[in-house]
């Protein structure tokens, strides 16, 4: 599968339909943003949802509200009804 405009650290199983992510550095409301959108983007590109793995073992510092967490859990979570997290 083409990754162009991908988040850094986004990988791509198209066979098995996993999307894994390693993000680097300050994991931001921004950061999370693009990444959501590029995964329901590319979902609905193929008309089906992906399982998603996280590493987060690479981050140095979080930096979202508890709000915040809420809301992209929820829609995320909204967007990958079928897949697993």
């Amino acid at each position: 599968m083409s990754l162009l405009n991908a988040p850094l650290g986004l990988d791509c199983f198209e066979d098995a339909r996993l999307f894994v992510w390693r993000p680097r550095g300050v994991l931001d409301e921004a950061v999370l943003n693009k990444i959501l959108a590029f995964l329901v983007l590319q979902e609905g590109r193929f008309g089906r949802p992906f399982h998603r793995f996280t590493d987060l073992s690479q981050i140095d510092a979080i930096d979202v509200t508890f709000k915040y967490v809420f809301h992209f859990a929820l829609i995320g979570g909204f967007h990958a009804s079928a897949a697993r997290s």
